[in-house]
Parts: C-alpha cells; structure tokens; sequence
C-alpha cells in the first residue's frame, strides 16, 4: 500500500456538544521554520475517558512570537495543562518565547515540555498515529477530520516531499502519551489555571 490510511477512519464516539473533556494538551510543530511549504502548526487535544481526540488544528504562516501567542490563547480558553513543542525549534527561538510570554500574563499551571522524534523516521510516527486512529485508539473531531483526511489521503509512503505539518503535529500527541500522561488535565476543571493579565488582543503589526 503506498497510503498512510489502511481503513476506515471511526468517527469519536463522544457527545462533543454536552461531554467536558477530562484533560487538554497542545503539540506544536514549527515547520515553517524549515520548508517553506509547511505551515507551522498547533494541535488541541482533548482527552475523554483517558481516550485522546484531535480537537483542533491550527495552521498557518506565523514567526515564533505569534505562534506562541495563538499558542498560549488556546491554552488558556481550553483549560490546557500541558504545550509540547518539536524539539529543536524548542530549544531555538520558541522556548524563549513562551517563557517571555508565561511571565509577562502570569500564566500558571501549564507545563512546557520539548518533544523528541528518538531516532524515529517522521514516516514511521505517522504510520502509527493513523493505525491508532484506525484502531480507534485515537480519534479525529469532526471539525478538523477533513483537514487531517485531506493531507493523510494524499500523503504517499516513500516520497520525501509530502505536505504533511498538520500529520505531523497531530502525530505528536503520541508522544504526549508515552511521556507526559500524567501531566494531563482540564485546567478549567481544576481550577488550576490563571492569567492574572487580560490576554492581549491580536497584534497584527508586522515586525
């Protein structure tokens, strides 16, 4: 098979609209720093009866600063314990940032964690992840399933020029699994999470 999907992918089995999430968490993988047709892209997960769901994509063309803003307002509004971010662009600019931007809101109760591909192939990640969701071990929430089908449907096993950033970010939340399980909760619930400061609005001036 030259695709990455081998089946059906099963739609959640959660009721989205009434059910509260047990945990949040955000993976986030820059790539734009590195090909200049990726997006970098942040992923919102949900966790519902210890199963993780997709919950949200968001991809776009942002420098450093304005994606640990998008970031970090997701976090906040979606009572995010836990933002995992691609190693190596962790230890370059983005830690700098989140760091600055953690302080400056008086942001507590998020754990800030780099991600490690350990040697694995990309291609290798994202084949599991998508056996996962095919197993319904992990599940795509409607309202980014066509983004994620979209590039999981063209992406061709092999080929070393596949658009695959939001695969890739959602790949992530694998690791966020093995590692970091037990970091993983709903803020909002807990009542753990505070920004003393009003989040600013969004700062379009260029830089």
């Amino acid at each position: 098979a030259y695709s990455l999907l081998n089946g059906q992918v099963p739609d959640a089995p959660f009721l989205f609209q009434v059910e509260i999430p047990d945990g949040a968490f955000i993976t986030i993988d820059p790539a734009g720093f590195r090909k200049a047709s990726d997006d970098n892209v942040i992923c919102l997960h949900y966790l519902y009866d210890g199963k993780p769901t997709l919950r949200k994509i968001e991809a776009g063309n942002k420098n450093p600063e304005q994606l640990i803003i998008a970031a970090l307002r997701m976090a906040l509004e979606h009572g995010v314990s836990l933002i995992a971010i691609e190693d190596t662009a962790y230890q370059q600019t983005l830690l700098f940032w989140i760091s600055k931007y953690i302080k400056a809101w008086n942001i507590t109760g998020i754990n800030v964690v780099p991600l490690k591909p350990k040697n694995r192939s990309k291609e290798s990640r994202l084949r599991i992840f998508c056996e996962e969701v095919i197993a319904g071990n992990y599940y795509i929430h409607p309202d980014c399933m066509a983004q994620w089908l979209w590039q999981a449907m063209k992406y061709k096993l092999g080929k070393d020029d596949n658009k695959d950033d939001i695969l890739d970010g959602a790949a992530y939340g694998l690791d966020v699994r093995t590692e970091y399980w037990h970091l993983v909760v709903n803020l909002n619930i807990a009542g753990m999470l505070s920004a003393q400061n009003q989040i600013p609005i969004e700062d379009n001036t260029p830089f």
